[in-house]
């Protein structure tokens, strides 16, 4: 079975799509956290990646 690609221009399209969609995210989202609720964002997110796929000898908080 043979799946589906994308043309040059559509991979170039679905690009464009994902960074303006992250400029937006940090535009409307990260940009408007207090630094206390960055810090607690940070702890709180470090918490979920360790669950989901902890790392060897360290944590997500000892990559910075």
């Amino acid at each position: 079975m043979r799946g589906i690609g994308l043309t040059a221009e559509g991979r170039r399209a679905a690009q464009s799509a994902v960074l303006v969609h992250a400029g937006n995210i940090r535009h409307y989202f990260f940009d408007t956290l207090t630094p206390q609720q960055a810090a607690a964002f940070r702890a709180w997110s470090g918490q979920m990646i360790d669950r989901v796929e902890p790392r060897r000898g360290g944590t997500a908080a000892d990559v910075q």
